[in-house]
């Protein structure tokens, strides 16, 4: 009992959150840059926290640097990576608003091959010691570097704003006056760092019915079946929801509303149009990230949780648990001879026989009706909320099942073997087949039967192996009130199923587990009467 009471804990890994210790979280940095005819290469960098607010004091410096793998075949192709000089920035800090700003000098001459082949590294430090650094090729020149570039490309025109060395200017934060919820931020400049007036933001959901495919000019979504899949590239302000206005250079948003009928497997793509309908910049999210209420039920999601943990963890140590008790009140004094002792007494062989089935099932039924209700107490301590009380008492049930079919056939072992070395071997060899290798012999018949997984034959390979495993009848009881079917093993294979199509009926559990108690009971009950 004390035994399945502490294994009852180990449901505590499913509720909580492993933590490493406090973790400073650096800042976020957003760097823009342009150009100008004079040479100068500008920068305006913006620094925030995971909640979007401005963090001062964080120093940043910029280099300009050339590296072999990125150089066009442009103008420039000495692939003599070190003849080419590297423009370092001054070091900058970060004012009250997060914002930063300096120039690197290029002579007139060399701005063409700055453009074409230099990439931007950023050094971003605090004064705690946290320090980061990012780089990556800048678009100056209108397409990303690549062997097979012509060199009659251009540069981007002086003025014309591109972002460096940062993730997207388009990001989630988390709200500051509420931990469980999302806004997004939207960091960005207009043409030579003024003011981005006339840029707008709208957002479109793309449910997760939908099929993404990368296509050469990025992603393309359809509804499944649909023959004419659209780019996200089409995306525009007609086939788009307006969110808001840009006005400043830091904009926080809330979140649109959330649309109905989304799987969780949905994204939202917001995407920054410019006054001419152009995209300056788009980003893709997860549903499931920034809605956490598309997420199951709490009541539902702590029910799957439960039955995940029953059938994974009880359902291996209740097993074994029953196998041990059932050697240690029968079987060991049944093959020593103590047993013959206490015929000596005023007690019949049935009687006997049957008190010591009987007391052994009670103390396994009181062992896991209390570990369930540790088990429901754990959960509502750490998510206020109640196991399904249909979970709890059929999965009980189930485990009763379990245990007197396993109590049974050991005490029918005891009086075939005749050593207690072999029962217990027996015993543990039962066990680790039905509960370790009735998957593989499961997948092999599938196999053998030229089936493929998937299909409704499939299934019912699978329902027919749940109907004979008589240490995983609590997956029959699960598979019942789930439309889930598992396949137990050295890993759990979770299949959906119609239950009635495969005879998972109640009439139907509720025999199947009187067949198995009654026939290794029985024959127990003949050869302990009749032939002892």
């Amino acid at each position: 009992m004390a035994l399945l009471i502490a294994v009852s804990l180990l449901l505590i890994n499913n509720f909580v959150v492993p933590t490493t210790g406090t973790q400073t979280i650096p800042p976020k940095t957003e760097l823009f840059s342009w150009y100008d005819n004079s040479g100068a290469y500008h920068f305006l960098a913006f620094s925030t926290n995971q909640f979007g607010q401005p963090v001062s004091g964080v120093y940043l410096q910029v280099n300009l640097t050339v590296s072999e793998l990125l150089t066009r075949n442009g103008p420039v192709t000495d692939a003599n990576v070190s003849s080419y000089p590297i423009y370092q920035g001054p070091l900058v800090s970060t004012n009250s608003s997060g914002e930063a700003a300096f120039t690197i000098n290029v002579p007139v001459n060399k701005t063409n091959e700055v453009n074409a082949n230099y990439s931007v590294v950023l050094y971003a430090s605090q004064a705690n010691g946290v320090s980061t650094t990012e780089g990556g090729y800048v678009e100056y020149y209108s397409e990303s570097p690549s062997s097979s570039v012509s060199s009659k490309l251009s540069p981007i025109p002086p003025g014309q704003v591109v972002t460096v060395a940062s993730g997207s200017p388009i990001s989630t934060v988390t709200d500051p006056s509420n931990a469980s919820k999302n806004d997004i931020q939207v960091i960005w400049t207009g043409a030579s760092g003024l003011l981005p007036t006339h840029f707008s933001l709208y957002y479109k959901f793309i449910n997760g019915t939908e099929v993404c495919t990368r296509v050469s000019n990025g992603e393309s979504c359809h509804q499944a079946g649909n023959s004419a899949p659209t780019p996200l590239s089409s995306l525009n302000e007609s086939n788009m929801q307006f969110l808001a206005n840009v006005t400043s250079y830091h904009n926080i948003f809330q979140l649109p509303k959330l649309e109905a009928n989304l799987t969780i497997d949905s994204e939202i793509v917001v995407t920054l149009f410019d006054a001419n309908g152009s995209v300056a910049s788009q980003a893709e999210f997860g549903v499931v990230d920034l809605y956490p209420q598309i997420l199951p039920s709490t009541q539902a999601s702590v029910t799957q949780n439960v039955s995940s943990f029953f059938l994974s963890v009880y359902g291996i140590f209740i097993p074994l648990i029953a196998v041990i008790v059932a050697y240690n009140s029968y079987g060991k004094y049944r093959l020593s001879g103590v047993l013959e002792s206490v015929l000596a007494q005023p007690v019949s062989r049935r009687g006997l026989a049957l008190s010591r089935f009987l007391s052994t099932f009670v103390a396994m039924a009181i062992a896991i009706s209390i570990s369930m209700i540790i088990v429901d107490f754990l959960v509502w301590s750490f998510t206020n909320s109640f196991v399904s009380s249909t979970t709890i008492l059929a999965s009980a049930g189930a485990f009763f099942v379990e245990v007197a079919i396993l109590i049974a056939i050991m005490l029918l072992l005891s009086h075939v073997v005749r050593s207690s070395a072999a029962l217990i071997g027996a015993g543990i060899g039962i066990f680790i087949v039905f509960d370790f290798f009735w998957a593989l012999l499961v997948s092999l018949v599938v196999g053998l039967t030229h089936t493929s997984y998937g299909s409704p034959a499939s299934y019912g390979y699978i329902v027919a192996g749940e109907f004979l495993n008589p240490a995983q009848f609590v997956g029959l009881v699960d598979a019942y009130l789930t439309h889930q079917v598992i396949l137990v093993g050295l890993s759990l294979y979770t299949f959906p199923i119609s239950t009635g199509q495969y005879g998972l009926t109640i009439p139907a559990i509720v025999v199947t587990g009187i067949i198995w108690i009654t026939l290794p009971l029985a024959a127990f009950l003949y050869l302990a009467i009749e032939k002892d």
